[in-house]
């Protein structure tokens, strides 16, 4: 394993979809957003992950109350 490479910051997220044969291990997310110069950018990952990616972000939100 290598160096880790950092994604462009991001200012906002434009959308989201998800692609494949509709069942979790054979789907995909891409997501797309822009940073502070309004470049486009777009990263993809297993559906599962997303998921566990949101189960994150819902955590971090509890912790925050908000």
């Amino acid at each position: 394993m290598g160096p880790v490479r950092k994604l462009p910051a991001v200012d906002c997220i434009q959308g989201a979809i998800q692609q494949g044969d509709g069942t979790p291990a054979g789907t995909q997310v891409t997501v797309q957003y822009t940073d502070h110069k309004d470049e486009w950018f777009e990263v993809q990952m297993p559906f599962l992950d997303a998921m566990y990616l949101l189960n994150l972000l819902r955590g971090i939100q509890e912790d925050i109350g908000y």
